[in-house]
């Protein structure tokens, strides 16, 4: 009886180390399972391993702050132009390259396409959404997801390790550059050779510039910063 006995409690322990060690290696590979699954990529690495993205990537590298930013520990949304919504703002603009933007301009426009916490596309609802720049996106989730009116998102959800990008089709603009693009004052207060000249016109009465973006046809004659500085 005594032999049965240690034998039948003998049985138990091994039964109940069985479970045990079954169920650590149960947790250990969800465990395993969960890691595997968390995106491993950060915006900025994520964004230069799309090449439908590279002049996005090579605008962000201008700021050096932006780019730490957004491969930080915080949560972003960044809503990334392709490289051909990039070539078509920059012909409505009147520009060949990102490099003759003013480092001024282009930063505010990269700000404007930055939310300052994670948003997936489900959670995006008819309203607005605040950018890190303090200046509204029009949020429609009537059909798909369109921006201020038409600029869709082509690509929703792509999950980085701080944050999640949504890959859209045309480049933001603030509402506070928007009365500029198409007007007389676009050529020289989006060309980095005008920096000069676009001061001295905000500095001066706010009809003047006022004057300049009305839709009556003018001609502007434009002094580059060189010109300018031969003047002065």
């Amino acid at each position: 009886m005594k032999m049965k006995y240690f034998f039948g409690r003998l049985a138990g322990r091994m039964l109940l180390s069985v479970c045990i060690a079954t169920a650590l290696v149960v947790m250990t590979s969800c465990d395993d399972d969960d890691d595997e699954g968390a995106p491993s990529q950060n915006i900025v690495t994520l964004a230069s391993g799309n090449s439908d993205l590279s002049t996005l990537v090579a605008a962000l590298t201008k700021y050096p702050d932006l780019v730490s930013t957004l491969s930080g520990t915080s949560t972003y949304t960044v809503f990334a132009p392709t490289n051909t919504a990039f070539q078509n703002i920059l012909t409505a603009i009147g520009q060949t390259s990102i490099d003759d933007i003013p480092e001024d301009v282009l930063k505010t426009i990269l700000q404007y396409h930055v939310v300052g916490s994670e948003v997936k596309s489900s959670q995006l609802t008819n309203g607005a959404v605040e950018t890190v720049l303090g200046e509204d996106i029009t949020v429609s989730v009537s059909s798909g997801v369109k921006l201020n009116d038409g600029v869709n998102v082509t690509q929703a959800d792509v999950d980085a390790s701080n944050g999640v990008v949504h890959v859209v089709d045309a480049v933001l603009v603030p509402p506070s550059i928007v009365p500029i693009v198409g007007t007389i004052v676009a050529p020289a207060y989006f060309n980095k050779n005008f920096t000069t000249l676009i001061a001295a016109v905000k500095a001066a009465s706010p009809t003047v510039l006022q004057t300049l973006l009305n839709t009556s046809k003018k001609t502007l004659f434009a002094p580059t910063n060189t010109a300018s500085k031969r003047q002065g």
